[in-house]
């Protein structure tokens, strides 16, 4: 009897050890990306917002009063493009 209990506590152990590399995947995951996106958005922010600013002024100014406490076109745009650039590090790093 004390074998199989040793037995199933090697086996719990190397459950817990397989989840464990696999949390530390995930955390290694997402330390990579938070360094890539630090790394790369003052550079994307410098060349795409003064160039966007031109196309989403007007957009913004274009929403009535009401509609601006629902509707912010610069948060929307911020969202898609911090959206594209974590998509597209999540690509590299799953590679």
């Amino acid at each position: 009897m004390l074998e199989g209990g040793v037995g199933k506590v090697n086996n719990i152990r190397q459950d817990v050890l397989e989840k464990y590399r696999h949390d530390t995947n995930i955390a290694t995951e997402h330390i990579y990306a938070h360094i890539l996106k630090r790394i790369v958005m003052p550079g994307f922010e410098a060349l795409l917002l003064p160039a966007a600013a031109a196309l989403i002024s007007p957009l913004a100014d274009a929403v009535p009063q009401p509609l601006r406490e629902f509707v912010d076109i610069n948060q929307m745009f911020e969202d898609l493009y911090n959206g594209v650039i974590d998509d597209s590090i999540k690509v590299v790093l799953q590679g």
